[in-house]
């Protein structure tokens, strides 16, 4: 038996259920035969932890090498405070008269970590000079005795230096032996010598204080956290095991590596509420080969800091731009987007940070630390930087997504499939809605299923789905909306081909997904249908022509998602070939598939010849107007003028609906009013051969008018003849002496009800003036008089 077909086609983007997922893509890099020997420890999260995207032993510890500065630098913070600045103190021992001092001169400075060329780049004697001018300005011109270093000054050390390398009486010999430098070019004279001491309790008497927020750097106050942007931009070791060793001093007295780590790990569980099982901090910087920390304490302490501390996050390296990543990334969608952390020694390399996904406007943070006893550096590095860009790609799944929401043959049941997208889950939620606006309580699913069916509803019941997925993290975002209405009957089959929405930032700048296909499945009526993904199209999951019509929305799709791919041009092209019936709307289709250079000649011919349609310049990208009303002569003749959305009306702003030129036997059936004008509709009804279309240059679903949308779809539905016939029923009321008439109705159509007395009768009279359905019932009282013995009544409909 011929079945009409009816499809509606909704244009999306051809990740979102394609194509190789993101755990699989990590897994096939880290098994390069170069890096597959490697320990790991891996996590992937988006910004709030909902959504695990990738783990490998995310709790076990491992060497993190330079990484360990995320957590020196992060505890300092909390600490210490942002505006915290370094102290260096002088005092002179002796007596100080005239400017002559009789003694010695010491400095004392609880590590001060800027005192080098990373932070000085023209000088490291800077923080030196600057105390030098000062003493001079109070008037100091000689010293009898000798200049020397207490506490611990740390003076002209490589970002690649060990602190641990030097003694602290050393470092404190170094830095008096500049100072005395410093002096000199001050023109203050010193006859003794450069001496290091150890303490920070030098004797004599407090001369001048000297704060590093004295300085600037960037053209900032010296303070902690602008030093720490220089600290973890270029990695500077020794930097960090200064800043280690002072948290020990100045919080609990004792200056080592290890009461540092006994200010940092406290605070790491108390304040940043990192859970600490398992770290080892053996200094701060991480040169030390026995230090331990796990994917899971790098990423929540990244989370913890970027929300409680803005300037922390400055702080890190950015890809292809400066620090220790400004060679990576570059020619990728990761340059400019990934802030992270660098980590290097034999035994380790690690990256930890987030990139700021600039398709999606979301923030995904990771830790990747692999350890081996000799480790491929280069290989390594590379392999983490490939795993990392994937999350600056275009198409990142925010959430699960839908391949399909079909009633099933019995008629009384609808089942919503998904696909495996590998998130790391618990499980699923699923909620439904009678109108796809309300949904109720969610529906606990297992963390294997992949289907979900609701049974028991009555002919004709429409069921609209969305899907989060359940991690240890909590409740992703939802998927799109898609629908189907129970019964077996005649089916039509939306299909979702609006990728592009969650890259429209401007206008969903949280990325939402979308309910487009929801708004379409409501408007359609007395006909049964189903919605599926376009991928699902793609890969025959689900098969156009099993549909007696095909909806299919493309939205704003355009060239960087793609209208109608190569596949799905054969598909579309042999439906229409076997008879179906095709849908379409989209604002760009015209411009992917037939603009001036560009497409391939393919799209041209299957834009010419199956969509009826030709774009004839570029200018017609644009009609200009975001109003249209019927074509005379076409099926919507008699609709009133509407009007789609303009950004004011709940979709979104169509901001390129193209002005359609007819070809190959199309028929405007609507047209632009104000802008170019010109052909915003075409229709053909099948002959000389193929099955019939309606092509819409703008997005149906972006309607602003509900009425009109019902009106617009009940009439397609029955130009493809889908629409079922109005059945009549009636009962008299002898008591009112009124006829009650009911008939089964498409909203937005008009039903003429017509009486005779006698069936004889040449002709219907109206029983009354046309009548607009607005539901899917519709009724009518006739009255009347005791004179009258029968009357037999239809309707019919009237446009």
């Amino acid at each position: 038996m011929c079945r009409a077909l009816l499809f509606v086609w909704l244009c999306s983007f051809a990740g979102a259920a394609g194509g190789t997922n993101i755990p699989d893509q990590i897994d096939g890099i880290l098994s390069r035969s170069a890096v597959a020997g490697n320990s790991w420890t891996i996590l992937i999260e988006n910004k709030d932890g909902s959504v695990i995207y990738y783990q490998r032993n995310p709790t076990t510890g491992l060497a993190p090498a330079s990484n360990t500065k995320l957590f020196t630098s992060s505890a300092a913070f909390g600490l210490l405070g942002t505006n915290y600045a370094f102290q260096s103190r002088v005092y002179y021992n002796g007596t100080l008269a005239g400017g002559i001092l009789t003694g010695d001169l010491n400095l004392v400075s609880e590590h001060d970590i800027t005192w080098n060329t990373t932070v000085f780049s023209a000088s490291a004697r800077a923080p030196l000079d600057h105390i030098a001018a000062q003493l001079k300005a109070k008037g100091l011109t000689t010293i009898s005795g000798n200049v020397q270093c207490y506490g611990l000054c740390v003076y002209n050390l490589t970002s690649g230096d060990s602190l641990s390398s030097y003694s602290t009486q050393t470092l404190n010999s170094n830095a008096a032996t500049a100072f005395v430098a410093a002096l000199a070019a001050q023109g203050i004279t010193v006859s003794g010598t450069a001496v290091g001491q150890t303490g920070f309790s030098p004797p004599g008497v407090l001369y001048y204080t000297h704060l590093s927020s004295d300085l600037t750097y960037g053209g900032k106050p010296l303070r902690l956290d602008i030093a720490c942007n220089p600290m973890l931009k270029v990695s500077h070791n020794v930097m960090a095991d200064g800043l280690c060793r002072h948290l020990g001093w100045k919080l609990s007295g004792t200056d080592s590596y290890t009461a540092g780590a006994g200010q940092v790990v406290p605070w790491l569980k108390n304040a940043a509420g990192l859970s600490t099982n398992g770290i080892v901090m053996n200094d701060g910087s991480g040169l030390s080969h026995g230090n331990s920390f796990s994917a899971r304490q790098c990423v929540s302490l990244n989370r913890y800091m970027l929300g409680a501390y803005y300037s922390w996050g400055v702080c890190l390296p950015i890809g292809c731009v400066d620090g220790t990543i400004s060679s990576r990334f570059c020619g990728t969608d990761g340059s400019g987007q990934v802030h992270a952390k660098t980590g290097s020694l034999s035994i380790s390399i690690a990256l930890s940070g987030y990139v700021d996904n600039k398709y999606d406007n979301q923030r995904y943070l990771f830790s990747f630390i692999g350890n081996q006893a000799s480790i491929d550096q280069a290989s390594t590095r590379q392999a983490i930087d490939d795993c990392v860009v994937l999350m600056a790609a275009r198409g990142v799944p925010i959430s699960p997504s839908i391949n399909a929401v079909v009633g099933n043959s019995n008629g009384t049941s609808i089942t919503v499939t998904w696909p495996d997208q590998k998130f790391v889950r618990t499980g699923y939620k699923i909620y439904s809605s009678a109108d796809g606006l309300a949904f109720g309580s969610a529906i606990t699913v297992a963390s294997n299923a992949q289907s979900y069916a609701i049974s028991n509803l009555a002919l004709g019941t429409k069921r609209y789905f969305r899907l989060t997925v359940v991690s240890s993290g909590g409740e992703s975002k939802f998927s799109r909306t898609y629908g189907a209405s129970a019964g077996s009957l005649k089916r039509a089959l939306i299909v979702d081909d609006d990728d592009r929405w969650q890259f429209q930032t401007t206008e969903n700048p949280t990325c939402t997904n979308h309910a487009f296909c929801a708004i379409a499945g409501q408007n359609i009526y007395g006909v049964n249908f189903d919605t599926a993904a376009h991928q699902s199209v793609i890969d025959g999951t689900v098969s156009l022509t099993n549909y007696s019509a095909v909806i299919w929305l493309c939205g704003e799709q355009s060239t960087s998602d793609h209208t109608f791919s190569a596949t799905e041009q054969s598909l579309v092209g042999n439906y229409l070939n076997q008879g179906g019936n095709l849908f379409v709307s989209g604002s760009e289709i015209g411009w992917d598939l037939d603009r001036d250079s560009g497409p391939a000649a393919a799209d041209r011919v299957f834009f010419h010849t199956y969509l009826k349609a030709a774009l004839n310049g570029n200018v017609n990208d644009d009609a200009n107007t975001y109003s249209f009303g019927p074509v005379a002569n076409g099926i919507f003749g008699s609709n009133p003028a509407s009007g789609f959305d303009n950004g004011t009306h709940g979709t979104y702003n169509v901001d390129f609906p193209d002005v359609l030129t007819l070809t190959n036997g199309g028929v405007a059936s609507l047209s632009y009013l104000g802008g170019l004008g010109g052909n915003a509709g075409i229709q053909y009804d099948g002959s000389p051969g193929g099955g019939r279309l309606v092509y819409f240059g703008f997005p149906f679903e972006t309607i602003k008018n509900s009425a009109v949308r019902d009106l617009c779809m009940s009439k397609v539905l029955r130009f493809f003849g889908l629409s079922v016939a109005p059945t009549l029923a009636g009962s008299y009321d002898p008591n009112a002496q009124t006829t009650l008439l009911s008939w089964n109705s498409s909203p937005g159509l008009a039903y003429r009800l017509q009486f005779k007395s006698n069936l004889m009768d040449a002709a219907w009279q109206n029983l009354t003036s046309d009548m607009v359905a607005t539901n899917t019932a519709s009724g009518f009282a006739d009255p009347v008089s005791g004179v009258v013995t029968s009357r037999f009544y239809r309707v019919v409909v009237a446009n």
